[in-house]
């Protein structure tokens, strides 16, 4: 039988793709199928002399071949797929943002609706609502020398709805360490704030409290105890931007207190070594009973002194005293543009105080 050579096909990496695309659905030709048996590739002739365990099937342990193929080949789709309905999409460029129509829904509910909620129009009243910070205006903060607010909530909270304060500052609250009275009155009359005070423990007299909106962000601050002055220490945080609060209520020295205004100015010192060099603003504010418009004064003198050693200034100028002195002070660092307005309510007629 004289030696032929079979007749070598072959295939491009295209049409073996386009092979996998053909429907099987489609029969082969006679010709197709004598030349497929006369090769031997059939699937028959694979398994004809394979040997099998007894009780298994070979064809279940059979591995199915998996063709790896390249990512980047055209993508083509079998029956039941049209591929003129696909749609290219560019993953390249950076996506275009989605419009969002805003409708002209009304909120508003009809008089007969209401009705049938059992509403009565008549019997509703008009409450004034204390408006929410705004991004581009500064803090507006008030500071009073109340000498006790157990009698004056009413006033103290039509002061801070009228003004819109976002921080009021009381010094001499004569709120006793067991007796919230006050405070319970205030948070029973104006909503939207938080009380955070430092009553005066086993005297009479003193205390101070910082009133802020409760939507800010605030952190008591463990500063300790401190011999000749009371004080309340917190960080509140308005949109991103932290500032330090420090009040601070210093009691006239007396043969009660043993304190002098030289151990005031010792602990005072101690404690702005810990607040200059603190992250943030810092805003240091109350009643510290030395004269500072008395330029003759040697205490005011030691005082403006100290400030200046640590790169303070104090922005209060005018009386805030029946005697006309100024003894309520705020203090920040002299770097710092000022990020609020600060009022002291002392002579308002409307907080009445016996200072």
């Amino acid at each position: 039988m004289p030696n032929v050579k079979p007749n070598l096909h072959s295939y491009s990496r295209q049409e073996l793709i386009d092979l996998r695309t053909i429907p099987r659905s489609i029969p082969l030709s006679h010709e197709t199928i004598d030349r497929i048996i006369t090769n031997g590739i059939t699937a028959t002739n694979r398994f004809k002399n394979r040997r099998t365990k007894r009780g298994t099937k070979g064809v279940k342990r059979w591995r199915i071949p998996v063709i790896i193929t390249s990512p980047n080949y055209e993508l083509s789709c079998g029956p039941g797929s049209n591929t003129d309905n696909l749609i290219a999409i560019d993953c390249t460029k950076a996506p275009k943002p989605i419009q969002t129509v805003v409708g002209n829904r009304d909120h508003t509910r009809s008089y007969q609706q209401q009705q049938n909620r059992g509403i009565e129009n008549q019997n509703l009243l008009t409450v004034k609502r204390i408006s929410s910070f705004h991004r581009n205006r500064k803090l507006s903060f008030s500071l009073w020398n109340a000498r006790s607010i157990n009698n004056k909530i009413a006033a103290l909270c039509s002061s801070i709805v009228e003004n819109d304060t976002d921080i009021f500052a009381v010094t001499e609250t004569w709120i006793g360490e067991h007796r919230q009275c006050a405070v319970s009155e205030f948070k029973a009359s104006l909503s939207g704030y938080n009380v955070y005070q430092r009553p005066r423990a086993n005297r009479k007299g003193g205390g101070v409290a910082l009133i802020i909106r409760s939507d800010y962000k605030v952190k008591k601050m463990n500063s300790g105890l401190f011999k000749s002055f009371e004080h309340v220490d917190l960080t509140v945080t308005v949109n991103d931007v932290t500032t330090r609060i420090v009040l601070i209520y210093r009691p006239p020295p007396s043969r009660t207190n043993g304190c002098k205004t030289a151990d005031f100015l010792v602990e005072f010192a101690s404690f702005l070594e810990v607040l200059v060099i603190a992250p943030g603003r810092l805003i240091i504010l109350g009643d510290f009973n030395i004269h500072v418009d008395n330029a003759t004064n040697g205490d005011a003198l030691k005082f403006h002194d100290l400030l200046c050693s640590m790169n303070l200034v104090q922005l209060v100028r005018g009386s805030t005293h029946a005697s006309g002195h100024t003894l309520d002070l705020v203090i920040t660092r002299s770097i710092e543009s000022p990020i609020c307005t600060i009022s002291d309510v002392t002579n308002d007629n409307s907080l009445p105080s016996d200072q």
